[in-house]
């Protein structure tokens, strides 16, 4: 049987499983003896999530959204075990000066979604707790749900059906596990190709859910998948959450001159709607910075970006590379309270995840005589 024979791999994936429900296990059974330690009492846990649910989005994607009963669940352990909750701001300069308080942790939102204004924020006020939502500002003003992941819902609502599509497929498509992954990938490349702009990819958005029998327009009218528009993002503000930098169109880029104009654009349209002081805190969309240089960041006056890499922050952390736990759906609660606590500092977590796609050049055609993107795409 050679390396690569199928059986091996069963039996690697086994392996890994088994291992990391004994590293669960473990750090779950340690976390009370860590939670109240002076080691934990020196670090800062930033909690992360993306969306609450306001219909199914849990059952179609639970690593981007949480059911509202699991959420408010989360913060009633997190009260019940006496744990402070800080602005993120405050929080940073705490760890910085080694002023935290025991268990210390701050909650934040990425991309902005309109369910944090309608579902997150509610449950978050029963319990007294600030939040910082880190908001990708294009969708805010173009005010339709986002093309990416609209896209995949609507192939995962049209589960087993077929999918005929003139110009963007080739032929009938079954909408089965394999076949929504064939229909997203050759959406987005038609996509890409043609140049489209918001509200051309939205009009292709309208015609996939006719082929395959969706009302569009109901979920369009529901909010799902779309992001807090200015007038939510001023209510939110003005109820005291944190509106910072999380780029304009959710993109980063190799090159300087476009990632500064996504952070420029991102910057100005959050003092214009919001107001108040400049953002300086910003989170890489999907995780993604390797491709971001330090010398940006600062140039453009970020003070602390936020990364997907999974631990614990304490005074050594590069504030410019700040690890979180992103909490999602499939994630147990016994695992849930071992991070809060610390005790899965003391286990090999891997690196974290970053999401495919987050790269500006490669989702939309730039000049490469310099930083222009065509005016129908913005």
């Amino acid at each position: 049987m050679g390396p690569n024979h199928p059986r091996n791999y069963l039996g690697l994936s086994s392996l890994r499983i088994a291992g990391r429900r004994l590293r669960n296990f473990a750090a779950a059974v340690s976390a009370p003896a860590v939670e109240s330690t002076n080691w934990r009492k020196k670090r800062l846990l930033v909690l992360g999530y993306h969306g609450i649910s306001l219909d199914d989005e849990d059952l179609w994607d639970g690593l981007i959204y949480m059911p509202p009963e699991m959420f408010r669940r989360r913060l009633a352990i997190l009260r019940d075990a006496n744990y402070n909750v800080l602005p993120l701001a405050g929080a940073l300069k705490m760890l910085q000066d080694g002023t935290l308080p025991p268990r210390a942790l701050t909650l934040v939102f990425d991309d902005g979604f309109h369910d944090f204004a309608s579902v997150a924020a509610p449950i978050l006020s029963e319990f007294g707790y600030p939040a910082t939502v880190y908001l990708s500002s294009y969708y805010s003003m173009f005010n339709r749900p986002i093309f990416d992941i609209m896209l995949r819902y609507l192939l995962w609502k049209g589960s087993n059906r077929g999918i005929s599509l003139a110009e963007v497929l080739p032929k009938q498509t079954l909408l089965d596990e394999q076949g929504q992954v064939e229909v997203c990938d050759a959406v987005r490349k038609y996509a890409f190709e043609n140049q489209m702009s918001g509200h051309d990819k939205d009009s292709l958005l309208s015609r996939i859910a006719k082929a395959i029998d969706i009302d569009y327009e109901s979920l369009c009218r529901k909010r799902l998948l779309q992001t807090m528009n200015a007038e939510e993002v001023r209510a939110m503000k003005a109820r005291g959450y944190e509106i910072q930098l999380h780029t304009h169109r959710h993109r980063v880029s190799r090159r300087r001159e476009l990632f500064e104009r996504e952070i420029d654009q991102n910057r100005e349209w959050i003092q214009q709607t919001a107001g108040g002081e400049m953002p300086v805190h910003f989170s890489f969309p999907g995780g993604v910075w390797e491709p971001v240089e330090r010398e940006w960041l600062i140039q453009l006056g970020i003070e602390t970006a936020m990364t997907c890499m999974p631990a614990l922050a304490d005074e050594r952390f590069d504030k410019l590379l700040l690890p979180r736990f992103v909490d999602n759906s499939h994630i147990s609660e016994r695992t849930f309270r071992a991070w809060v606590a610390g005790s899965m500092s003391f286990f090999p977590v891997g690196r974290g995840t970053t999401t495919t796609g987050q790269i500006l050049e490669d989702t939309i055609q730039v000049s490469e005589a310099g930083s222009n993107i065509p005016a129908s795409l913005v």
